[in-house]
């Protein structure tokens, strides 16, 4: 007899591959696991067991990258997406009914709609002043922080949708239902967005199912959830080649948080130097500033925002982490404090970024995305926030370059900056940004440097060592 061919007979047994049975049945256990932890986390939070909150937290960060791992690598299945979806809106179930401990804002929100609806402006008065008096109750006003002193910090986007959350129900449920509403949102465009980039619709889970999310919107109801659901209309409409509609979704972004603004050179150098693009951002953003300022006044529209970068440690630098540093000890050598030096060094970076968006080469169809997501992390990375749900809005970014590990190492460790409320030391502040900020930029820059690395070398037409 012939002797059996060569690939016959070095074959081995068949190897053990994803399929979206096997891909969905690891997605129920994993699911069933971070459900479980969702509501042992709002039950932590109720009862004010910070430190099993946070340990909680650290375990959900891990199931979610194991989710996410196996999700990117399966074969793509309508299954597989509405899994991810059910799964993703059965989390933010939990946190629903958890107490405002870790954050009060939501008071402030209701407070606000409350007083637009009976033609005041927020930007007026703080909420103890005796002309909102007649407003007070016993649900809301005692919770509302800086009531004594601060006015409204939120910008005009963002009071128009608690205006129309408090007409339907001034309570903070309903306006935590609001901001999932708004996630909802913005996984529509993400799962559309996914389409027009050819990557399967799956990847969605990348944001639904992420836990600093579920936490600091079903939980937290933060306002950002607005601000994502605009930022993803804008890199929709800005993949579809949209001029008007791009800056409109921009301004849009920039009129619920203010720093979307920032990822204006990334979407904006598809329609390099076109007029429509930059006159629709600025002519959404004017619109919704005008309602404020014809009743009230153009520096009284900024409410708040002034005072909240002084207490906030960003006007003295309290707040850098960056800036801890710097060779301080150095600089006074020399007759210079680090604050001043920073602040140019901080503005350089950004002008560089914003030219590097503007003008650097195209790796792929994803560079608008891979721009816009630097931009993010660096405005994240320089402000170091003393709160984690600044850090919400690089999840956005994870559906669309599922590689960026960065990403998901901030959007993980980030809860850690709650021991800021227990443990606001310098040391400690400067411990916990070393956690978050120093393996980021590692993660950031060697594959970056690989894939720097690797295109000379192809260019080159020499064999790279890895």
């Amino acid at each position: 007899a012939p002797p059996p061919p060569l690939a016959a007979a070095t074959a081995g047994p068949p190897r053990w591959r994803l399929t979206p049975a096997r891909v969905n049945l690891a997605l129920l256990f994993l699911g069933g696991l971070l459900t479980l932890l969702f509501f042992k986390g709002a039950c932590d939070q109720n009862l004010k067991r910070m430190a099993t909150y946070l340990a909680g937290s650290a375990v959900t960060s891990a199931l979610y990258w194991l989710a996410a791992f196996l999700v990117v690598k399966a074969p793509p299945a309508r299954s597989t997406l509405w899994l991810a979806l059910g799964f993703g809106l059965l989390f933010r179930a939990a946190p629903l009914t958890t107490d405002t401990y870790l954050s009060t804002d939501l008071y402030r929100y209701v407070w606000d709609g409350r007083v637009q609806a009976h033609g005041i402006n927020p930007y007026r008065y703080v909420p103890g002043d005796h002309h909102l008096f007649f407003l007070r109750d016993g649900q809301i006003y005692p919770h509302i922080n800086r009531a004594v002193y601060a006015k409204t910090v939120y910008p005009p986007g963002a009071q128009m949708v608690f205006l129309l959350t408090t007409r339907i129900s001034e309570s903070i449920t309903w306006m935590r239902l609001t901001m999932v509403l708004a996630e909802a949102v913005a996984v529509w465009f993400l799962v559309r967005l996914l389409a027009l980039y050819g990557f399967p619709a799956q990847w969605a889970l990348l944001y639904a199912w992420n836990p600093l999310c579920v936490n600091e919107f079903s939980g937290g109801g933060h306002q950002d959830a607005l601000m994502l659901a605009c930022c993803a209309w804008a890199l929709w409409e800005h993949r579809r080649g949209r001029e008007l509609r791009t800056g409109v979704a921009l301004g849009a972004a920039t009129l619920m948080k203010l720093f979307p603004i920032l990822l204006f050179p990334a979407l904006y150098r598809r329609f390099r130097w076109g007029w429509r693009m930059p006159l629709a951002c600025a002519a959404a953003v004017a619109a919704g500033y005008l309602p404020y300022i014809f009743t009230y006044s153009f520096k009284g529209a900024l409410g708040f925002l002034p005072m909240y970068t002084s207490e906030e440690g960003l006007q003295s630098g309290e707040r850098f982490y960056f800036l801890t540093l710097l060779p301080t000890g150095l600089l006074h050598k020399v007759g210079l404090t680090a604050y001043p030096v920073f602040v140019p060094l901080a503005a350089l970076a950004f002008a560089l970024a914003g030219a590097w968006a503007l003008w650097g080469r195209d790796a792929d169809r994803r560079s608008a995305v891979r721009r816009g997501a630097f931009l993010a992390a660096l405005f994240v990375a320089v402000l170091s926030p003393a709160i984690d749900w600044y850090c919400t809005w690089l999840v956005l970014f994870l559906p669309l370059l599922p590689e960026a590990w960065a990403l998901y190492w901030i959007a993980g460790t980030a809860p850690v900056l709650y021991f800021n409320w227990w443990h606001g030391d310098p040391d400690d502040v400067f411990l916990q940004n070393s956690l978050i900020f120093l393996p980021a930029i590692l993660l950031w820059t060697i594959p970056a440097a690989l894939r720097w690395y690797r295109g000379r070398a192809t260019a080159t037409q020499t064999v790279p060592f890895l």
